[in-house]
C-alpha cells in the first residue's frame, strides 16, 4: 500500500511519479577513461544507474562523480564481502564515490552495479546507495555495499560521470543505463 501526502497548498490531488523514465544508455565501442551523462534535465530528482563495466588491461577502481565535482565533497559508509571476510568502514572528504571501494577490478575484469541517487531539492545533500559485484584477473569475486552523500547543498544534479581511478579506463563493450523520476517543485 502506498500513502501519498499532498500538501493542502497544492489545491488538490496530484499524481505522484510512478515509474522510471529512460534518460540515456551508453555502450562503449572503443576504450574510454570515463562514461558521462551530461545536460540532465533538472526536473529529474531520483536516478537509477545500471553499470556493466569491463576493465581495460589495467586493474583499477570505478568511481562516481556528480556535476563534474572532484572536490572533497563525498562521504561514504561501505561494507565489503569477499571469500575471507566482511569488512566495513567510513571514508569522508573524498573526491568521488568509490563504486568498488575495497579492491581494484582485475585487468579485463567485470563490474556490475546498481546505483540509486536522490536529490530532492537544490538545498539538500544527495543520497546515494550502491550495490556492486566485481572480479577479474587475480581478484576473487567481491561485493561492495555503499551508502553515501554528496555534500552539495546548492545544485540539482545535471551531470553524472563514471570515471576510473588513475589513468586507466573501461574497455569496449562497457555499458551504462540511466533512468530517472521527474518531480515537480
Amino acid at each position: 500500500m502506498t500513502t501519498i501526502i499532498v500538501p493542502a497548498s497544492s489545491g488538490g490531488i496530484s499524481t505522484p511519479p510512478s515509474s522510471w523514465e529512460h534518460i540515456a544508455a551508453i555502450v562503449l565501442t572503443e576504450p574510454a577513461a570515463s562514461i558521462s551523462f551530461a545536460a540532465i534535465d533538472p526536473s529529474f530528482r531520483m536516478f537509477r544507474l545500471t553499470l556493466f563495466l569491463v576493465k581495460d588491461a589495467n586493474a583499477g577502481q570505478a568511481e562516481l562523480r556528480l556535476n563534474n565535482d572532484s572536490g572533497a565533497n563525498y562521504d561514504q559508509q561501505y561494507m565489503n564481502f569477499n571469500n575471507n571476510a566482511k569488512l566495513g568502514g567510513r571514508n569522508a572528504g573524498l573526491d568521488s564515490l568509490r563504486i568498488n571501494n575495497y579492491d581494484n577490478i582485475g585487468a579485463g575484469g567485470l563490474l556490475v552495479a546498481d546505483i540509486l541517487i536522490a536529490k530532492q531539492l537544490a538545498a539538500t545533500h544527495a543520497r546515494i546507495q550502491s550495490y556492486a559485484s566485481y572480479a577479474g584477473g587475480s581478484v576473487n569475486p567481491l561485493i561492495d555495499l555503499v551508502t553515501a552523500e554528496w555534500n552539495n547543498a546548492a545544485d540539482l544534479i545535471s551531470r553524472i560521470d563514471i570515471v576510473e581511478s588513475g589513468a586507466n579506463g573501461f574497455a569496449a563493450g562497457s555499458r551504462a543505463v540511466l533512468e530517472g523520476i521527474q518531480l515537480s517543485t
